[in-house]
């Protein structure tokens, strides 16, 4: 409901209402209709068309069983939800069964939108439209047609727009869809309008639900619909700049923002009706828009947007009226209600018409108010009730034949509707004293008004106002200041409550560093040296980078060797640097030579006596090796010589001592990766020759990074070339590597990246690597491995 709002724009509907001319003596004399060619509203908003090139992956595949389900439901007149009763069939039933499947197709994307988050698509320029539909053998124009009476058939599909796209693709193949308002794109916000359009269609569905008679139910739509809207003129004679965020191509800018035009009208009229059970249809001219209705088995034409005469009284000059006389009222009804090309042949024939509504007049004289009732019909009877029920039906109804006192405080509503035999009834039209209850239907913000609604106790009807908008609450945005190489912004302010900004924060240029120098640092024998460079002393951001300087390396000096004897240790030649004194070449120590035994046997011992330096001594008895073993038997390389400890046991578990039951013959090297072989040589009371064998591995790796690709992955990992033959990697679908593990060698050891491909989109890969070293053994190749690194994982891109 509205308040009188008398606008230019809007003063043409007056003079097209009904009239009362007063005569001299101050009777009210009533005048025809005065139908004139002065201009009504329009303001349908012509289909803009566009073209988009699509990715073939660019449709919504509509499965057989879910059209098959639609169509079913629609045979037997069950509703697939709560939506499906607002939408129209009528143009559907005459339709090809290849149109039919296109409408099918069409209605199940746009159900999905309406009944789920899912999203609408993103087009090429950013705005957002239907997903296509695949497959369709329909051609172009036919496609367009049922593109266009869907979208009139289906008024609850609020979402689409007025912009048709045509999808083509590498097929050649076209898909014409409908593009959607920005507001409703993104299906989470769709959602939330979604429960704002059905909120209201339920509080006007409990009002026409508590009408008796389809009648009564198809003039309370017409007047909720007129109540509540304002025509929307400014956007029409901005040739609809602001359609984006104004829908008033759809039904959301009657149920939603109280401004719309004539596609608002009737397309909410339409869904309402039909909602209602009332078979109800949208049709349209070049510009205009209005319903057809169907009512005791006869069709009729309603036009809302006409009937609105701006102000709380309704009118119904065009509701329930035949077409002839649409088009013989007057010239501009009959050029705006010339339905277009596409709509032949599937109309149906109004050819009934309604009596015109009777007008009440209220005429004031010494006796009192004095009620006269008058109709353009002279034929017509005029009907009438005091107790509020429906002068059409009630049994309390009343026959009008001349002017009565109105005795207000007993019957404060009067209600009327004219009858003529072969014309349907016209409209009840009612004459109140209004008491009028105020609610806040929204509340003002900071620069759009509110909406205060006034609603008659008495009668129902009712008006509304609006509440000027409260103005912005300013918050101060504080100064942020700028560094050395990021901008700051002045101080600004934006409005506390709504968030707009309202001065705008200006960036404030970065200052600039100020440098600081770094002094040089001269080289060593080991340790690098730095070159000069620079520091800003603001950020501490290094400005000129300090290079590093090679170490200088060392001035070596030999360290003699010392000759080891029987019994005493020995040297060998080593180094150490002049200039540091660091120990360069370790000198190692040599074992005693050991004597030079010479076993024999005397008085029941075993002797032995040494060749080299003469001494004796008693030897026991003889006893055999049990177990010889390494302290350890692998060594990572890391540049230095390595040789594991020695531990020989006899058969009584008692350790035997190196030089005395025993000598060692180290292999030479002991550096580089490799197998090395020990030789214990058994002496005195010990006989024989055993070896054992330890080996160093070339030093680990580890994986720096690992990138997802499209099925595929890149791995990259620290080089290590010293002492390493190869890199090996290791891929696998576990992380303990038990299952599908793929091995990779990478032969060559400045490499530090490997692509591997032609794997499964978005599944879990675990890698390792690791280095390994081919050496000769007894003059065949053999492999040695580092140890594994850490495992690092990577999900494949789609």
């Amino acid at each position: 409901m509205k308040r009188t709002k008398f606008k230019t724009g809007i003063l043409a509907v007056v003079f097209c209402s009904l009239t009362f001319l007063f005569s001299g003596d101050g009777n009210s004399i009533y005048a025809d209709e005065i139908l004139t060619d002065t201009e009504l509203p329009v303001g349908r908003f012509s289909f803009e068309e566009k073209t988009e090139e699509a990715d073939d992956e660019d449709y919504e595949s509509v499965e057989e069983d879910d059209v098959a389900e639609q169509s079913l439901l629609r045979m037997t007149g069950i509703s697939a939800d709560d939506w499906e009763k607002y939408g129209s069939d009528y143009f559907y039933e005459q339709l090809s069964d290849e149109e039919k499947k296109y409408w099918d197709d069409l209605d199940a994307i746009c159900e999905k939108y309406l009944t789920t988050e899912t999203d609408a698509v993103t087009t090429n320029t950013g705005t957002y439209r239907m997903k296509a539909i695949s497959g369709s053998t329909l051609e172009k124009e036919k496609q367009k047609k049922v593109l266009r009476m869907f979208r009139y058939s289906k008024p609850q599909y609020y979402f689409l727009n007025a912009t048709i796209y045509t999808i083509t693709y590498s097929n050649k193949k076209v898909s014409m869809i409908f593009g959607i308002y920005p507001a409703f794109g993104k299906g989470a916000d769709r959602m939330e309008e979604t429960e704002k359009v059905k909120a209201q269609v339920d509080t006007w569905q409990k009002q026409i639900d508590e009408c008796s008679t389809e009648d009564e139910k198809v003039q309370t739509i017409h007047d909720l619909i007129i109540q509540k809207v304002e025509y929307n003129h400014d956007l029409v004679n901005s040739d609809f700049a602001t359609e984006n965020t104004e829908y008033s191509q759809s039904v959301y800018s009657v149920l939603c923002t109280n401004k719309t035009v004539c596609a608002g009208y009737a397309q909410t009229f339409e869904m309402m009706c039909n909602g209602t059970g009332i078979d109800t249809v949208a049709v349209t001219s070049f510009d205009h828009e209005w319903n057809k209705i169907k009512l005791e088995n006869n069709w009729y034409n309603v036009d809302c947007t006409w009937d609105d005469n701006g102000s709380d009284n309704v009118g119904y000059i065009y509701f329930l009226r035949n077409d002839d006389y649409y088009d013989t009222s007057s010239s501009y009804s009959k050029k705006h209600h010339a339905e277009e090309s596409y709509w032949e042949g599937y109309l149906p024939a109004t050819e009934m018409d309604s009596v015109g509504s009777p007008w009440i007049s209220v005429n004031e004289n010494a006796s009192g108010s004095k009620i006269g009732m008058s109709c353009y019909n002279k034929e017509a009877e005029i009907y009438y009730t005091t107790d509020k029920s429906n002068p059409v039906t009630s049994g309390t109804r009343m026959l009008y034949q001349s002017d009565f006192l109105w005795n207000s405080s007993e019957y404060p509503v009067i209600k009327a509707a004219a009858m003529e035999d072969g014309k349907h009834n016209s409209a009840v039209v009612t004459k109140c004293l209004h008491n009028y209850n105020a609610s806040i239907l929204a509340d003002a913000a900071c620069e759009k008004a509110g909406t205060r609604e006034y609603t008659c106790t008495i009668c129902g009807n009712g008006y509304m106002e609006e509440i000027l908008a409260t103005g912005h609450t300013v918050e101060i945005d504080p100064e942020v200041a700028a560094a050395c190489e990021t901008a700051g912004i002045t101080e600004g302010s934006h409005c506390r409550v709504c968030g707009k900004v309202l001065v705008e924060q200006t960036v404030i240029p970065a200052t600039g560093h100020t440098p600081v120098t770094d002094d040089a640092v001269a080289a060593a024998c080991e340790t690098t040296g730095l070159t000069e460079g620079s520091h800003c002393s603001v950020c501490e951001k290094v400005l000129t980078e300090q290079t590093v300087i090679p170490a200088a390396g060392h001035v070596p000096v030999t360290d003699a060797a010392v000759e080891a004897a029987c019994e005493t240790t020995g040297l060998t030649e080593g180094n150490h640097c002049s200039v540091c004194g660091k120990v360069l070449t370790a000198q190692n120590v040599i074992p005693a030579t050991g004597h030079q035994w010479n076993e024999y046997k005397e008085s029941g011992k075993i002797k032995r006596k040494c060749s080299v330096c003469g001494k004796t001594e008693t030897v026991g008895t003889y006893l055999d090796v049990k177990k010889i073993q390494l302290s350890k038997t692998t060594y990572a390389y890391d540049g230095k010589a390595h040789m594991p400890t020695i531990k020989v046991t006899n058969t009584a578990g008692k350790k035997l001592k190196e030089g005395t039951d025993y000598k060692v013959k180290k292999p030479s090297g002991r550096k580089n990766a490799g197998i090395y072989t020990v030789t214990i040589v058994m002496k005195g009371k010990y006989s024989g020759k055993y070896q054992k064998t330890f080996q160093i591995v070339p030093k680990g790796t580890v994986i720096s990074g690992v990138k997802a690709k499209k099925k595929a992955f890149t791995v990259s990992w620290k080089k290590q070339a010293k002492q390493t033959s190869s890199y090996q990697i290791q891929y696998a679908v576990d992380a303990k590597f038990k299952k599908s593990v793929v091995t990779k060698n990478v032969n060559n050891t400045k490499k530090v990246k490997l692509d591997v491909s032609k794997l499964k989109a978005k599944k879990k890969y675990y890698i390792r690597i690791r280095t390994y070293k081919t050496v000769k053994v007894n003059g065949k190749s053999k492999k040695i491995y580092s140890g594994w690194s850490k495992v690092k994982a990577v999900t494949t891109k789609k």
